[in-house]
């Protein structure tokens, strides 16, 4: 029992002090979810009070305040009163947690078609992460797409919501097969057949034509005309006669 207190006024009497005061129970409220504890029941006491409530729940990498609330009642108030205490701790989560991610292996692929050129289909890597993460390709080229002569570096990067990041990348080469030259046929120039200008026909000037006095003039039919002709390929088309005026 508490030490007797004298007063005329009862009302002035501190029974907080004499009976004491009990805890009913306690609230903690995180990023607007709150849950409430309830006290096992006890009398009031003006020992010193200590109890305990929880909360429970999934929270991502973040920083959160973290608000308190317990509820009590002291012997001289017929209701309870709440004693809220705001920020009551600090909550900050961190993610160190480096995601992963696994490319595919390198692709080698010849081209036949002569375009030096291939179309290239691969499945896309995913990054993994015990938070939410996002991939992305950084460098190369997409999957579905042409992928020209050469070798080309596929790089793919996740990052979590911590900014934690990993890559991988795998390489994509196209080789351009070999043509093989068409085989070539011996073809003759025009220019290599004889050819006769017809300048190389033989001109007879009419002065090269036999001198015959018109009494000797012989009579002679048209085949026994002389004919003069160079032997330097086709005769002309109309070969000159000498004639007796």
């Amino acid at each position: 029992p508490a030490d007797c207190v004298e007063a005329d006024d009862p009302s002035m009497v501190d029974l907080a002090s004499i009976v004491g005061t009990k805890l009913i129970s306690g609230k903690i409220s995180i990023d607007g979810d709150e849950q409430e504890t309830t006290f096992p029941p006890s009398n009031f006491s003006t020992g010193l009070k200590s109890e305990l409530f929880t909360w429970t729940g999934n929270l991502t990498p973040a920083q959160y305040d973290i608000y308190a609330t317990a509820t009590g009642q002291d012997a001289q108030s017929m209701f309870p009163s709440d004693v809220t205490d705001i920020e009551l701790a600090y909550l900050s989560i961190i993610d160190d947690t480096i995601p992963t991610i696994v490319c595919p292996q390198n692709i080698d692929l010849t081209s036949d078609s002569g375009e030096c050129k291939m179309e290239v289909v691969y499945t896309p890597p995913v990054g993994e992460d015990n938070c939410e993460a996002t991939t992305v390709q950084i460098a190369g080229h997409e999957s579905g797409t042409y992928f020209h002569e050469g070798t080309t570096t596929n790089v793919f990067e996740v990052t979590d919501s911590s900014n934690n990041t990993a890559s991988c990348n795998f390489n994509v080469t196209v080789l351009c097969a070999p043509t093989s030259s068409p085989t070539t046929s011996p073809s003759t120039s025009p220019s290599s057949s004889p050819s006769i200008s017809p300048t190389s026909s033989p001109s007879v000037s009419p002065s090269a034509s036999p001198s015959v006095s018109p009494s000797a003039r012989p009579s002679t039919s048209p085949s026994d005309q002389p004919t003069f002709i160079e032997d330097l390929g086709e005769p002309p088309s109309s070969s000159p006669t000498g004639e007796c005026p």
